[in-house]
């Protein structure tokens, strides 16, 4: 008795794929890893020891001999590849070009516990971007899909090195690495008072901000007139004032940088009067009355 035919059709059709799936697996399995050394880049590849061999790839790319090794260049930054080489045996090679370095690292805002970070994307391709810093020699480091980032957490009045690096999209493959130095801001002073005043003098007195700072800068202004002075101390006597007249004194701690200043606090005092000093002529003998000696 004859089969029907659709169940020999099915059964060809159902042949055919298996041998084309063999001969497909044959071919992948034929490729095996390429065993030479390799130094990868962000737009080459040297593969050492493979002067013989050629390239196939879907991308477009440039392959020279480069003495006992092949240079493949024209690799596009933080792109993951496949490469056949064609030598005496197939092999294949897969990797990830390292994404180029992130552009135009600046601090845009610091406070006394954060530093907020921008940057612009580098050439190529990236997944993400990883920033790293240290707080008291332990490494810490955060995630982020943008060009912008606030490290919150931080010390007051402390310098950091900040580092940007732009990872590709294997979650592993990082470029160069960017960084910036940054202190925070010294927190304030507390306890701003006035101990003593003169005619000519005003002596304050302050309590050292919580985290690091590196000295005090005294500011206080007559008329139109700012002077300033700093001091390692957390006191200081202000002199060449003028008597009677009201100063508005502000102290704020600055970091060792000698620039990053924390907020300020102030302090109204009214320097000391001069004494009042009579008239000579009124400690003269009042002169007899002339009608008293007719």
């Amino acid at each position: 008795m004859r089969r029907p035919r659709s169940v020999e059709t099915v059964s060809l059709k159902t042949l055919l794929v298996m041998l084309l799936f063999l001969k497909v697996s044959k071919e992948v399995l034929g490729c095996t890893d390429c065993k030479f050394t390799k130094e990868i880049s962000t737009s080459e590849i040297i593969i050492s020891g493979a002067s013989e061999c050629t390239v196939s790839s879907s991308a477009v790319l440039q392959n020279t001999p480069n003495g006992n090794g092949l240079n493949v260049s024209g690799l596009v930054p933080g792109r993951s590849y496949n490469l056949t080489l064609n030598c005496s045996t197939k092999c294949c090679i897969q990797f990830t070009t390292g994404p180029d370095v992130i552009r135009n690292l600046s601090v845009t805002h610091v406070t006394t516990e954060t530093v907020s970070l921008n940057w612009t994307e580098p050439e190529g391709m990236s997944s993400f971007y990883r920033v790293e810093w240290d707080d008291s020699t332990v490494p810490v480091n955060k995630t982020t899909n943008e060009t912008s980032v606030v490290i919150t957490g931080l010390t007051a009045g402390v310098q950091y090195v900040f580092r940007v690096v732009a990872v590709a999209a294997d979650n592993q493959t990082a470029g160069d690495s960017v960084s910036e130095t940054q202190y925070t801001k010294p927190d304030v002073i507390s306890n701003l008072s006035v101990t003593h005043v003169t005619t000519e003098t005003v002596s304050l007195s302050w309590t050292a901000p919580q985290g690091n700072s590196s000295f005090y800068r005294v500011e206080w202004g007559e008329s139109t007139v700012s002077m300033s002075k700093t001091t390692n101390e957390t006191s200081v006597v202000i002199t060449g004032l003028t008597a009677g007249a009201q100063y508005v004194f502000r102290v704020v701690a600055v970091a060792a940088d000698n620039q990053t200043a924390g907020d300020s606090v102030s302090k109204t005092q009214y320097t000391r009067p001069e004494k009042v000093v009579k008239n000579p002529e009124s400690c003269l003998p009042t002169p007899p009355s002339r009608r008293g000696l007719a």
